[in-house]
């Protein structure tokens, strides 16, 4: 209940936060949801959004999508979060309808071959991808 507190309070500033680091908390991907709602039915934007070691697998993700797509979001982390081949589709539109996304961290997730491939063809098309951190991703 803490998380989408938190976001409703920053939203009530009406401001852009350059660095919000929610590492290695407890957030799942129902806080995750709570939290995206907030974040995108107040327009609140953020430029660095740091979800390492988080729970919120791939579910979480597609919440996440919705709240940052158009957003000046430039470096996202979700590094360890349970993410699966399922996420590559997810990723593959942060990459493209981010504009700004210029590093993108998902180390640690199971990710695969398959992801790999989806997740690659979208950094390809990216006019602002210069980071990719894919360590531990259960590649080859």
């Amino acid at each position: 209940e803490s998380m989408p507190a938190l976001a409703l309070a920053l939203c009530r500033r009406g401001t852009c936060a350059r660095l919000l680091d929610f590492s290695t908390n407890r957030i799942n991907a129902t806080m995750c949801r709570s939290m995206a709602q907030v974040l995108e039915g107040n327009q609140f934007y953020v430029s660095c959004l740091t979800l390492e070691g988080n729970p919120i697998g791939d579910e979480g993700l597609v919440a996440l999508l919705h709240a940052i797509k158009g957003t000046p979001v430039q470096f996202l982390d979700v590094s360890d979060t349970n993410l699966t081949s399922a996420s590559a589709p997810v990723l593959a539109d942060m990459i493209l309808l981010c504009p700004l996304l210029n590093s993108l961290q998902i180390d640690g997730n199971a990710i695969g071959d398959e992801g790999l491939a989806r997740v690659s063809a979208a950094a390809g098309d990216s006019k602002t991808l210069s980071a990719l951190n894919l360590e531990k991703c259960g590649l080859g």
